[in-house]
């Protein structure tokens, strides 16, 4: 694995990778806040971690400073309530744009 960090998220729970040296990674699993279901993560260019997740009928977002030890409060995506898909696959998705701007999108 060269320097690059990879971050995999699967149901309720998010899988961190990140090289201590380029020959050894480790890896760090948390829950996703609220548990919450189907996340998305991106890591950003200064370290911070951004998550998309769905929970019930809704879809929410935060962000962690410290590699997922803490989370922001958590910010609900979709105004009207109960128009997120949730389940399998389905869920809110993330992109980072440039100089750090969110896109989420979902299937409602």
């Amino acid at each position: 694995m060269s320097n690059r960090i990879a971050i995999l998220a699967v149901m309720g729970a998010v899988l961190f990778l990140r090289p201590l040296t380029p020959a050894h990674p480790s890896v760090s699993a948390f829950r996703t806040p609220n548990d919450g279901v189907v996340p998305e993560a991106a890591l950003d260019s200064k370290g911070v971690l951004h998550i998309t997740y769905g929970a019930g009928s809704e879809g929410y977002y935060v962000q962690s400073r410290d590699r997922g030890k803490t989370f922001s409060v958590p910010i609900q995506l979709n105004r009207r309530a109960g128009t997120v898909t949730v389940g399998a696959e389905r869920g809110p998705k993330l992109a980072l744009g440039r100089e750090g701007v969110i896109h989420a999108v979902w299937l409602g």
